[in-house]
């Protein structure tokens, strides 16, 4: 796709479908087209680094991986299937270039002020208003007693907002044990915040 088709795209945004012009700009993308590599970041970019914030505590290196996260975009965009939406891909992406660099130097964890400084910021799931009204400490406590697998899913689910089938997408694993797992976080979080958390997130 040239350059113009993509401004083409861009310039319908009012009325195209969020996720065809994703793809759109992934195609143009996979045709080296560097104008739509920087709209798609500026489309992503926010959410991808409070993110990658989530999982690695330093936010100068969630910078960094972020760009790593996005030159691995400029040169596998060609391999995009879309056997799932542009922004799963995108996650799954962004998990992988975490977790290739946290394995390579000391064990980390969450960053947890920043998790409860955005707990209320998402009042579409119930963790969000949890969190939002408890104790920071508790918060805190919670989610440091979470192994690192049910962690990882409730950031998906509570603080991004990917559905049940996103977040099996973006970790390779079964919707069940996405429920699973998201199940036994809420509980864990209940346990400690003493306030019942909620029920297993929304399919879509």
């Amino acid at each position: 796709m040239t350059t113009e088709v993509a401004r083409g795209v861009r310039a319908r945004s009012g009325s195209a479908d969020n996720a065809d012009e994703e793809r759109a700009l992934l195609r143009a993308i996979a045709s080296r087209d560097e104008q739509a590599l920087h709209d798609l970041y500026r489309r992503r970019s926010r959410e991808l680094l409070a993110y990658l914030i989530g999982l690695c505590p330093d936010e100068q290196i969630a910078q960094e991986l972020l760009q790593d996260t996005m030159l691995k975009v400029w040169h596998h965009a060609k391999d995009f299937r879309a056997e799932s939406s542009v922004r799963t891909w995108l996650y799954a992406i962004a998990r992988r270039t975490a977790r290739d660099f946290l394995r390579a130097s000391r064990p980390t964890s969450v960053s947890d002020e920043r998790l409860v400084d955005e707990a209320g910021s998402r009042v579409d799931e119930p963790e969000a208003v949890v969190l939002a009204r408890a104790d920071a400490e508790s918060v805190i406590a919670g989610f440091a007693a979470l192994s690192a697998l049910h962690r990882e899913v409730l950031l998906l689910v509570a603080y991004r907002g990917l559905s049940v089938r996103e977040t099996a997408q973006v970790l390779g694993i079964a919707e069940g044990t996405v429920k699973s797992r998201l199940h036994h976080a809420r509980q864990a979080l209940t346990a400690q915040l003493g306030v019942e958390i909620g029920s297993v997130g929304h399919e879509g």
